[in-house]
């Protein structure tokens, strides 16, 4: 499901009322980790991370986010 327009409330609900597994593919790194049970980071096809969202700390190194 494309994340565009769709809300982290309204896919929280939708994970949890239908028990379903979501896929988010997002360059918005700071809502995908509010809602993310699990986290994998990319970079140039390769995995550069993988954990849960509270063992991922560190969005300068990882990204070029300020």
């Amino acid at each position: 499901m494309p994340s565009g327009g769709a809300s982290t409330p309204s896919l929280i609900d939708l994970r949890d009322r239908e028990g379903l597994t979501i896929l988010l593919v997002d360059q918005e790194i700071r809502q995908a980790l509010r809602i993310a049970d699990f986290v994998y980071v990319l970079e140039l096809g390769r995995n550069k991370f993988e954990g849960p969202p509270s063992e991922f700390d560190d969005l300068e190194k990882a990204f070029w986010v300020a």
